[in-house]
């Protein structure tokens, strides 16, 4: 009766079940298992414990806790162990049951109010933007552990064992291994890069502070700050003080337009780059402390300087007189940050209805995650996706299937983590999942039903600089670096068994004419997304940011009227319009002049990817967005921007390149040097120098225009700050040569699901054509390992074989092409913020399964973990836009 009622205590605080048992099964269970312990051993492997590996439940939310596998250190839910034992044989599992004390009411309110406005200029960490939302309610966690062991999952024993439990001590090996596991942190844990924040990065000591050379021209400057301005402009804030000169200028602009002209940095480059050092006026205090900026090349960033107190005593400046009166460079960039226009997104002041349930399933936001999970939830409301991933309950038989042929880390496997992603949001209730109150929501409101994708994102980002990090990140460069990697999983497609990727992507036909010949010719390109030019007029944006600054300052934002650009507008800007271009090389005068080019679509895909282009480069070089409204229509039809190929009456320019002695001569672009003039033209924008020098490399001094251009889809590349190689021409400095694929098209062509290796072989046997290197894989699907084979040991490609076969690459692009091109919207993805690698991430999607009928819409808003109906979605607001082929739902 006594081990009954402590039973039903442990049962009352959620504890784990503790066997009414003498203890002689368990005893020689657990000695004929500890073997297989002890040969595992404790240091082996990484430790899965915080989440079942086929299902989101966790120590805390499942009603049982999780058993880890004291041999592959895997934790799974109970109604998943049978899986586990059947691939593994396992045998002991460790149950951890994790329950939380009751919080203090008022510690609860008083902590939801710190929470709310962020302080610093931080990510994933308390007051800093996008926190990671707490996964649980508060209160003090308390964490129990229990034996268990296969088949009788029902007998748990308490651990440590209370005195008596056993006849015999419980055997070294199952003592040290679950010692091991309950001590280690979680494999997610190790993983996650350190939450950044901008306030505790260390300033490096600048190596010009000790011997900063100060030049006798008998400057001084006035302590009184009334009497500081630009020597340039006359601007009186955002002022920097040259250390070595005296000189005073103002600081570059912000992105968001605010800020100087960049008169500090131009004095540094006229005056020989001799003197970098720099401080803000204004944010010297009498501790010493103040934002001081070295414009050398090889800092180019914040520093210290520990002889400041020295250096501006120099100009007659006593520091223990100084008072702070300026923002640091970190505050602005806070006030900054903190300039997002929240309302229209999130759909003003409506009052939006909670719904969860299958296919309404939120995604924890595990710090700057939003972006990820707008594009997961986005493309799962596809069917390709659906389909592929075995979506709802009545594809458990093959779910199960391959859980069980999944590989012996299904925690870290793309695919795995995929299967398990689709049964969360399709069948949450079949995988165990209930709807729970968190700590981040408000009282009264709905229970939240939403999973942390932590083990899917970590999966899909391993590796990527970017996407396995913390920090904000582009949606649609998401999106499309997620069909890359789920190409790399798959490599059997067919035009019936395709790959979700390949139901996106569509080719774009590119009409160039010759304007001395007359001559015509016709290219492809391969993509999944077509970005769309808003034809915003320059001077109307900046007159709105102008309004819109003079408006904030009087406390009336939301009363300056955004202007508007239809989408009719935005498709004819960048469809059917045709371009001049110069210097071009026609293969029918052998000479150089200019080409008139027109680009319209060649294909129409199932599934359509629109990006707005809302984030440009201004007028001055500084990236800005453009703030308008572009209601995008429910349906429409791009039937009139069909690409008619080679037309009768038309000639075609002859096949052939421009020889290297056109070019300039063999060697001519090994001897490109950077214009002096473009390369300070283009670091007085804030870039560095050796990115900019890669630049003028690459475009041959083509001009600050193109050179910017190349900067901004490079600045990225792992090597962008280092020097350029000696002799780099165009080839060297990023575009591809003759030995190097194009990144780009190589992820294009994986994302069809061919190995890296052959994308690379394809393309270098087309030179570097994507449609033919697609073409050429299919073509040569068979003999692809004896080509790749024949590659790595030196040997040539093809050498003329397989030509008579039918392309592959036609075949599935004619069965996901159709003759009409109308479409309608599933979902887009709404961005809130001045930059695409800041703000805030959110999504709507279409839940109806007709979209033909307007009547049956059900629009569904997902903000992270929060899930509601949308009764005014934000169709003039979105960022990137999926759509459906109309003919798939007639």
């Amino acid at each position: 009766q006594q081990q009954q009622q402590q039973q039903q205590q442990r049962s009352a605080r959620g504890e784990p079940r503790a066997a009414n048992i003498n203890g002689m099964g368990m005893e020689e269970a657990l000695r004929k298992a500890a073997p297989a312990v002890a040969k595992a051993g404790v240091g082996s492997g990484r430790v899965w414990k915080d989440e079942c590996a086929f299902t989101f439940q966790s120590p805390e939310s499942a009603d049982d806790g999780l058993y880890v596998n004291l041999v592959t250190r895997q934790a799974f839910s109970l109604e998943m162990v049978e899986l586990d034992h059947e691939r593994t044989d396992g045998k002991v599992y460790l149950c951890v049951k994790w329950t939380r004390e009751e919080e203090d009411p008022d510690n609860a309110k008083r902590a939801k109010l710190e929470e709310s406005e962020p302080t610093k200029l931080a990510i994933g960490v308390d007051g800093g933007f996008s926190a990671p939302d707490q996964i649980g309610g508060r209160g003090q966690l308390v964490k129990e552990y229990g034996l268990a062991v296969w088949p009788d999952m029902d007998y748990v024993v308490p651990y440590p064992l209370p005195p008596g439990t056993l006849k015999e001590p419980l055997p070294a090996a199952i003592v040290e291994a679950a010692d091991a596991v309950i001590a280690a942190d979680d494999a997610s844990e190790q993983l996650e890069v350190k939450a950044w924040d901008a306030a505790e990065e260390p300033r490096p000591v600048s190596k010009f502070a000790n011997g900063l050379e100060q030049v006798a021209n008998g400057v001084r400057i006035s302590p009184d700050p009334k009497t500081w301005f630009c020597a340039d402009s006359g601007m009186t804030e955002n002022l920097w003080l040259n250390l070595s000169t005296g000189y005073i200028g103002s600081g570059r602009r912000n992105w968001d337009g605010s800020g100087g002209t960049g008169a500090a940095l131009r004095h540094f480059e006229e005056t020989g780059r001799k003197y970098p050092l720099c401080v803000k006026l204004g944010t010297i205090t009498p501790e010493g402390t103040a934002d001081v900026y070295s414009y050398d090349p090889s800092e180019d960033c914040m520093v210290e300087d520990p002889k400041l107190a020295e250096h501006l005593a120099h100009f007659g400046i006593e520091i223990g007189n100084l008072k702070k009166t300026e923002k640091t460079m970190l505050e602005m960039d806070i006030a900054l940050n903190k300039s997002l226009t929240l309302s229209a997104v999130l759909e003003g002041n409506e009052k939006l209805e909670a719904c969860y349930g299958p296919e309404c399933v939120g995604l924890y936001n595990l710090g700057n995650s939003c972006y990820c999970n707008s594009v997961l939830q986005v493309l799962f409301s596809l069917d390709p996706f659906q389909q592929r991933f075995l979506w709802g309950k009545r594809r458990n038989a093959e779910r199960r299937k391959a859980y069980l042929t999944a590989p012996s880390e299904p925690q870290a496997d793309i695919e795995t983590q995929l299967y398990k992603f689709a049964a969360a949001l399709s069948d949450p209730d079949g995988v165990g999942l209930k709807p729970a109150k968190s700590a981040e929501d408000e009282e009264g409101g709905a229970a939240v039903l939403a999973v942390p994708p932590k083990m899917l994102k970590d999966a899909l980002g391993a590796g990527h600089p970017d996407f396995s990090g913390r920090e904000q990140q582009d949606a649609l460069e998401y999106m499309r670096y997620v069909l890359d990697k789920l190409g790399r999983i798959d490599h059997s497609a067919t035009s019936s068994n395709a790959l979700p990727g390949q139901w996106l992507a569509f080719n774009m036909e590119e009409r160039v004419e010759c304007c001395q010949s007359g001559q015509v010719k016709y290219k492809k390109a391969l993509t999944n997304a077509l970005s769309l030019n808003v034809p915003l007029d320059r001077k109307l944006n900046d007159e709105f940011l102008k309004a819109r600054t003079e408006a904030a300052a009087k406390g009336r934002q939301e009363q300056v009227e955004l202007p508007v650009v239809s989408f009719d507008a935005c498709l004819a800007a960048t469809l059917g319009t045709s371009e001049q271009v110069d210097n071009f090389y026609s293969s029918a005068t052998k000479r150089r002049g200019q080409a008139v080019v027109t680009t319209k679509m060649a294909t129409f895909p199932r599934y359509l990817v629109v990006q707005l282009k809302r984030y440009i480069v201004g007028d001055d070089w500084v990236p800005q967005k453009l703030e308008c409204r572009v209601p995008v229509p429910r349906s429409f039809d791009l039937g009139k921007f069909r690409g008619t190929g080679l037309q009768a009456g038309e000639t075609e320019l002859p096949e052939g390149d421009e020889p290297a002695a056109a070019a300039g001569g063999a060697g001519a672009s090994e001897s490109i040097e950077p214009d002096a003039e473009l390369l300070v033209q283009l670091v007085s924008m804030g870039f560095n120098e050796n990115g900019c020098k890669k630049a003028l490399i690459a475009v041959q001094n083509a001009g600050a225009e193109q050179a910017m251009q190349w900067v901004l889809e490079h600045m990225e590349d792992p090597d962008f700050a280092e020097p350029p190689a000696p002799g780099a021409g165009a080839s060297g400095a990023g575009a591809a040569g003759a030995g190097a694929a194009d990144p780009e098209a190589v992820s294009m062509l994986c994302s069809m699901g061919f190995e890296q290796d052959a994308a690379q072989l394809a393309l270098k046997e087309c030179n570097g054509n994507l449609e033919r290197a697609a073409d050429w894989l299919f073509s040569h699907a068979a003999e692809l390992p004896s080509l790749l084979e024949a590659a790595n040991q030196g040997g040539g490609g093809t050498g003329g074989t397989g030509g008579s076969r039918a392309s592959r690459a036609d075949e599935i692009m004619a069965e996901n092409d159709a003759e009409a091109g109308e479409y309608f919207l599933r979902g887009f993805i709404s961005h809130i913020g001045r930059t695409t690698t800041g703000g805030h991430y959110l999504c709507h999607v279409n839940k109806s399964q007709d979209l033909a009928h307007k009547d049956k819409d059900h629009w569904v808003i997902f903000n992270d973990r929060k899930v509601a109906h949308s009764k005014n979605p934000p169709f003039e607001h979105g960022f990137v836009y999926v759509f459906e082929r109309a003919d798939l739902h007639r």
